[in-house]
């Protein structure tokens, strides 16, 4: 009797110390708030290795564009904060195969023009020149391709506003295809690079009723993936992603579906909604698309049915589930980016109005992923006889006691 009071006591313990970790979900990296002063046009990206890294445009230096990384500890600065050479917008951060820093941006120092730069692993040095587009730009969004060939898509001023792709061939920056190929002008362009190197660009499409179209470069031009303006209504803060297979899919706000956020895949022959259109709660706002590298797909966004805070949700293969507790932020959210590590764990980066529209990054931690049973050993628990109480050393976060022996 008394053996099977302490094992009682003993799980009492366990439970509650444990049930915080268990049911954290979504929990800071470092720091919420971590940014010296207001961001804006937060970018993540996480490498190989699974380090997070966050761009922004750096309100506490000028400005300029600031990139920092979390060392395990804290957040860090990437080399100097406000590394530009003057204001940035539209920042977009990718990081190469082989783990090169590149981050894109409008450069309000060369009249609005693009810019990119890369981290050398002491500076950030420019790709090619500076300004390097033909006009003014909006809404750059960068990606590279497997071998690490950075392609920037942009709204293009000097081009009727139409989308404009540009690629940096070792040497210089070339235009892909032709420059403002789309039928009219653009909002949101979002680009990504399937495995066999074929860039596609999602976009806002004013000259198909501000529905979603889809483009991609064939090696000699760019063609309609599908039908333009897919859509079944005006497509919002478009976002595109690719699977392994070749796959794109794109999520945006959706008009038809009362502002509420729908994600559609190209089946090879016709854009079709994945689950179904119009899953959140309510209406959404900088909304940002991942797959996770063995296909599912995640969806981020601030969620104006839960205060405007951040939601993230995923398809199960029937149907969209959130992931842990809707709204999950401290406050509302801004400039939203979702990215996925390599074993999986879902991350989201942010303008965070509950911390003085600061940098937050959060990842969700999922306690059934590391969840494993374990016999005690004496040498782990003391003291041993017991009166009821007793310590447990190095369990790890997320062990579940099943047996007392």
């Amino acid at each position: 009797m008394k053996r099977q009071l302490q094992k009682l006591v003993l799980g009492l313990l366990l439970f509650i110390g444990f049930t915080t970790i268990a049911f954290a979900q979504w929990q800071n990296v470092g720091t919420a708030g971590f940014s010296g002063g207001m961001v804006e046009y937060t970018s993540l990206a996480i490498d190989d290795n699974g380090v997070q890294y966050v761009a922004f445009r750096d309100q506490a230096n000028s400005f300029k564009a600031t990139v920092m990384k979390f060392n395990g500890t804290s957040w860090e600065n990437v080399g100097a904060a406000g590394f530009s050479t003057g204001a940035v917008k539209y920042t977009s951060l990718a990081i190469s195969g082989n783990g090169v820093l590149y981050v894109a941006y409008q450069d309000v120092a060369n009249s609005n023009k693009a810019t990119v730069m890369k981290f050398s692993g002491s500076t950030w040095d420019s790709v090619g020149v500076t300004g390097f587009s033909a006009g003014a730009v909006e809404a750059t969004s960068l990606a590279l391709s497997s071998s690490g060939v950075p392609y920037v898509a942009f709204y293009d001023v000097a081009n009727s506003f139409k989308a404009t792709v540009m690629k940096f061939d070792g040497f210089s920056w070339q235009t892909v295809g032709s420059a403002g190929f789309s039928a009219g002008t653009v909002e949101y362009p979002s680009m990504a690079i399937s495995s066999n190197g074929e860039p596609f660009v999602a976009y806002q499409d004013q000259g198909n009723s501000y529905k979603a179209t889809v483009m991609k470069f064939n090696q000699t031009s760019w063609e309609t993936v599908g039908t333009a303006g897919f859509s079944s209504g005006e497509a919002n803060y478009t976002s595109l992603a690719i699977n392994s297979s070749g796959v794109p899919y794109v999520a945006f706000r959706d008009a038809a579906n009362s502002n509420k956020t729908t994600v559609m895949m190209f089946n090879g022959g016709s854009w079709e909604v994945v689950g179904s259109a119009g899953f959140s709660a309510g209406s959404a706002n900088n909304v940002s698309l991942s797959i996770n590298n063995i296909g599912t797909p995640y969806v981020a966004y601030q969620d104006a049915g839960n205060s405007s805070k951040a939601t993230v949700m995923k398809f199960d293969g029937t149907t969209w589930d959130s992931v842990g507790i809707t709204g999950f932020s401290a406050g509302a959210v801004f400039a939203v980016s979702l990215s996925i590590s390599g074993n999986g764990v879902p991350m989201i980066a942010y303008r965070d109005a509950g911390n003085a529209y600061k940098a937050t990054v959060m990842q969700f931690i999922d306690p059934t992923s590391g969840v494993h049973d374990i016999t005690l050993m004496n040498r782990d628990v003391y003291p041993n006889p017991t009166n009821g109480f007793v310590t447990i050393d190095n369990l790890p976060i997320g062990t579940v006691v099943t047996s007392l022996t």
